[in-house]
């Protein structure tokens, strides 16, 4: 197994980062506002903006860890294709979502209704903003801010176990506005991040994770059409 080595920043660049989601996402919503332009779609209206804050936050990432050290940034967050591992990336995340699908039929984890699926049958450019939303950008920013960033200092203070799984807490949280907060969801959600930051650590790599994390939400998202 691959060493991965211990992260450069410390708590205080991860209280600095959290500090500017709001304004990120402020900005945003104001940049939005003033195009000159209306882009197609009913996703787009909340997609957007979305898309532009999270460019915007982690931009303020970049400048933090420019600012304050001097090591590679790409390096610390281990954003490199891996050495080895990247057929189990590739396919891992379908299994992984086919084994997620039936221990939420075990746990009868309840159907809901999000504006991601509205999203999907509303119309053709909602469409395709939503699937590549899903599948390529989301993936992306989550497997940088929790896998890349924060999982290396929490497995520094706390452990591997304890770290993978700490750091795949809030990952889950901050998709319960969109399952209506179920606990079946949640912990579904938490067992998925937990293996994502597993291949994070075994591989040393944060590409690998983003592979399988965009494997595994390419497969939901064939899954829910397909049963459209």
């Amino acid at each position: 197994m691959i060493t991965p080595r211990p992260p450069f920043w410390t708590w205080r660049e991860v209280a600095l980062f959290l500090g500017l989601y709001l304004p990120a996402f402020a900005l945003a919503g104001l940049i939005f506002r003033l195009l000159p332009f209306k882009i197609p779609g009913q996703a787009a209206e909340s997609l957007v903006p979305l898309l532009l804050g999270y460019a915007f936050w982690f931009l303020g990432l970049y400048w933090i860890l420019r600012v304050s050290y001097s090591e590679g940034i790409r390096e610390g967050l281990a954003w490199r294709l891996p050495r080895r591992g990247i057929a189990i990336s590739l396919f891992g995340g379908p299994i992984l979502a086919i084994v997620i699908n039936v221990i939420g039929v075990l746990l009868r984890t309840p159907e809901v209704e999000n504006q991601i699926r509205t999203w999907l049958s509303a119309d053709r450019s909602s469409l395709i903003l939503t699937a590549v939303f899903a599948t390529m950008l989301a993936p992306l920013f989550e497997e940088v801010a929790f896998r890349g960033f924060l999982q290396p200092l929490t497995i520094k203070a706390l452990g591997v176990f304890a770290g993978i799984v700490l750091t795949a807490v809030p990952f889950a949280l901050i998709h319960g506005p969109q399952v209506h907060w179920s606990w079946q969801h949640l912990f579904l959600l938490s067992l998925a991040g937990s293996v994502f930051g597993w291949i994070r650590y075994r591989t040393d790599s944060t590409v690998a994770s983003t592979i399988m994390h965009s494997t595994y939400n390419l497969t939901q998202l064939v899954g829910f059409l397909a049963s459209r």
